[in-house]
């Protein structure tokens, strides 16, 4: 009898299990289901692919420094005639949105093409607010590749030079270790390079490292299995980005009042002069470390949302702690007394910047200043 009750109470569990995923959703072992999938999809899908034509995207919040963009979620209009859309990732960024916390933005209309245009459209306007708004770290648009091709996912950093990661190939790095069980390449289809593509507007004029995921067409369709692996698979990468992504900062010195900030790699007259910055004020490095540590070398800086050169001699950059010793979290605090208001929380392995060290540390992470036991950095 023991044994009879033992298999109706795995059948009566089993029912249920099934019954639930039919019913769409997500679930404890993270299965997507079928309705589900083309729930999130169906904004995209009305009217043939087009869009709604109402707003030009959409876009939701996140709680993370990464943003995903999903350009192609709708067909678009490119060389007088429409473009296909990039089926699914309309879904795919939804789904990766609600497991990350990333920012994400997607077109909800037929209008223009985001990856093919060298105009200041409103897709983009929005790209450089959210950029500003919220210290955006890394940038990931997302796009989809046809079946046939031998990648799951293809990496385009811009070139083989990684052109779009400005100087921060970690990046890549860190992308190729939480993909390393999938079939992955880099820049083998779809570099993302272009001069009118996302990832080199976002790179280039935003001075935010960018990559490009061309997702196979296998894993975006409403098929429960192969969409969960996709998903859980960019979800991994994009959490391990989150935590340990950081972009290097220095400080201006050398000088007594201030340095110029220049549109390109030259001195010679006042003509590319976009600002000045004053002696003491941090920059955000947009070329590799290495640079800054080469005399009177040029490298290119942010600085207040401009972005420019100045000579690498009058650059100190700060440096870098790693948050250890923590089971999640741990506390920035507003001043050096541990019980002093929190500024934020940090996640265990992400990187900051030192400001000043001692038995309490003053770092700064996304783009806020605080301080920490200097037991929990290392």
């Amino acid at each position: 009898m023991k044994v009879k009750k033992v298999i109706v109470l795995l059948i009566v569990v089993m029912f249920t299990f099934n019954s639930s995923i039919n019913k769409g959703g997500v679930y404890a072992n993270n299965l997507y289901s079928e309705e589900y999938i083309s729930k999130q999809e169906m904004q995209f899908m009305n009217n043939d692919y087009l869009g709604s034509g109402e707003n030009d995207y959409k876009y939701k919040s996140g709680t993370i420094p990464v943003l995903i963009s999903a350009p192609h979620t709708v067909k678009q209009w490119r060389d007088n005639q429409y473009k296909g859309a990039d089926v699914y990732t309309g879904a795919l960024v939804k789904a990766l949105q609600k497991s990350t916390g990333a920012h994400i933005i997607y077109k909800t209309s037929s209008n223009g093409d985001e990856n093919y245009t060298n105009k200041e459209t409103a897709y983009r306007k929005k790209i450089k607010s959210i950029v500003r708004n919220n210290d955006i770290k890394v940038i990931i648009d997302l796009h989809g590749m046809l079946s046939y091709k031998k990648s799951d996912i293809d990496i385009g950093t811009g070139n083989s030079s990684n052109i779009n990661l400005l100087g921060q190939n970690y990046i890549l790095s860190l992308i190729k270790s939480s993909l390393s069980s999938t079939n992955y390449s880099v820049n083998k289809y779809f570099k993302g390079g272009g001069p009118n593509t996302i990832s080199t507007y976002c790179s280039k004029n935003l001075g935010v490292p960018t990559v490009q995921f061309e997702i196979n067409g296998k894993y975006r369709s409403t098929d429960s299995k192969k969409f969960t692996y996709m998903v859980n698979t960019l979800t991994k990468a994009i959490n391990n980005l989150s935590k340990r992504a950081y972009i290097p900062e220095g400080k201006v010195v050398n000088v007594k009042k201030y340095i110029s900030l220049r549109s390109s790699k030259s001195s010679a007259n006042n003509k590319n002069v976009i600002r000045k910055i004053n002696a003491g004020s941090s920059v955000t490095i947009l070329d590799n470390i290495n640079d800054v540590r080469k005399d009177n070398k040029w490298i290119r800086v942010k600085y207040n949302n401009k972005i420019g050169y100045v000579k690498s001699n009058y650059i100190s950059l700060y440096k870098v702690g790693k948050i250890v010793n923590v089971n999640s979290s741990i506390r920035l605090r507003k001043n050096t007394n541990a019980n002093s208001s929190t500024v934020s929380r940090i996640p265990k392995g992400a990187y900051v910047n030192i400001l000043k060290s001692g038995k309490i540390y003053k770092v700064k992470y996304n783009n806020r200043t605080g301080y920490i036991n200097e037991k929990y950095i290392k």
